[in-house]
């Protein structure tokens, strides 16, 4: 599959170029970039192996079956840390953003579950490398409007380019990998 392979490279590239960008941060505070990139790593292979699965159990379940059972097991798992107490010191404001964020994270996981329902793996794949442009974008965004409310990223104009770079790679590989795969039917 050349087209894959092409997507790749591009990928490998482009977190290189990233990776290159974010060097300079990981000089002044090493152990909590190696901590930090270390769990970035890991959820990415916790995401890989979340979508492979709950692919496998679409054959049998409902996307809506699915949620359900992983929504009450993390609550199960995660009672023993909550802290339910503190939702009492809440404000108005921060009332509505734990709303918003709950509504969000119901409406994203259900989108996930039912794109990967009716697509490729491969193809929700590709949406969801967009994801970490439109964090960086949407932090730029809020920093801007409300310095105080978020910390600004430390990505320079090569980072954003290293990012773009892992966006394209994945489309490309998605899809010219998909195309090629349909030519030797």
């Amino acid at each position: 599959m050349p087209g894959a392979r092409l997507g790749l490279a591009i990928i490998v590239s482009g977190l290189l170029v990233f990776f290159r960008d974010q060097s300079s941060h990981a000089l002044t505070s090493a152990r909590e970039y190696a901590l930090g990139s270390s769990l970035v790593v890991l959820a990415a292979i916790v995401w890989a192996a979340y979508a492979l699965i709950q692919k496998q159990l679409l054959m049998r379940l409902t996307s809506p079956a699915i949620m359900l059972f992983i929504y009450l097991l993390a609550s199960v798992l995660l009672l023993p840390l909550a802290n339910p107490a503190a939702l009492l010191k809440l404000d108005a404001k921060a009332w509505w953003l734990l709303a918003y964020c709950a509504l969000n994270t119901l409406v994203a996981y259900g989108a996930f579950a039912e794109a990967l329902a009716h697509w490729q793996a491969s193809r929700v794949s590709t949406i969801l490398a967009t994801t970490p442009l439109l964090s960086l974008g949407v932090i730029a965004i809020v920093h801007g409007l409300w310095p105080s409310a978020v910390a600004a990223e430390h990505v320079g104009a090569l980072g954003y380019v290293g990012a773009a770079l892992v966006v394209l790679g994945s489309a490309l590989s998605s899809l010219l990998g998909n195309r090629e795969e349909r030519k030797s039917d």
